[in-house]
């Protein structure tokens, strides 16, 4: 009765003890290097709001800040919101907020505007984290599932930390938020 209230349904098979197949694990590493990507490549994002905005060093920490507290809050949240909410409506959202908190930082130039924006993509970060982290916690052997996530992620970022210069210098700072916005758009379908 417990397992039922709180949104999983007992097992019935040594299939069902595993809670999640592996697309299910695959989307939630993917939704999760989404959702924590900008912990990963925050010294990259720090240099593109910079030249974007023109920011000194004091207000891109608080820049910083602004997604990671908003981000930290939502994770909190979505806790205790996980048992009550559809995870495919819950992620889109999350992967919406991404998107709209990256075009609103590609449209951005000054501080408090690109602070907004953070604050949106911040939200579903900590969504897209929240609900991923939900998901690697059913896995049959989680804390596989969480190292791969983390590598995955690591690789991931490191690529992407590899490519951000040659990117900027080529494209611009706004492309790059709207490229990152595009790619979660793409994600979301």
């Amino acid at each position: 009765m417990e397992a039922t209230r709180i949104g999983v349904t007992p097992a019935h098979s040594a299939s069902e003890v595993a809670g999640i197949d592996r697309f299910g694990l695959a989307s939630a590493i993917a939704i999760g290097i989404v959702g924590g990507l900008f912990i990963f490549v925050t010294p990259g994002f720090l240099a593109l709001a910079a030249a974007q905005a023109g920011l000194d060093d004091r207000h891109l920490g608080y820049l910083a800040a602004w997604d990671l507290n908003t981000m930290a809050a939502t994770i909190g949240l979505s806790s205790f919101l996980l048992p009550r909410l559809n995870w495919r409506r819950s992620a889109a959202v999350g992967l919406a907020l991404i998107v709209l908190g990256n075009l609103a930082s590609a449209w951005s130039h000054s501080y408090a505007s690109l602070a907004a924006a953070r604050v949106f993509a911040g939200a579903g970060e900590g969504i897209a984290v929240g609900f991923a982290f939900a998901a690697l916690g059913r896995a049959r052997n989680s804390d596989r599932a969480f190292a791969i996530y983390l590598v995955a992620g690591s690789v991931v970022s490191a690529v992407i930390l590899l490519l951000l210069p040659f990117l900027q210098e080529r494209f611009g700072s706004a492309a790059l938020f709207g490229g990152n916005a595009a790619r979660m758009f793409g994600l979301a379908r």
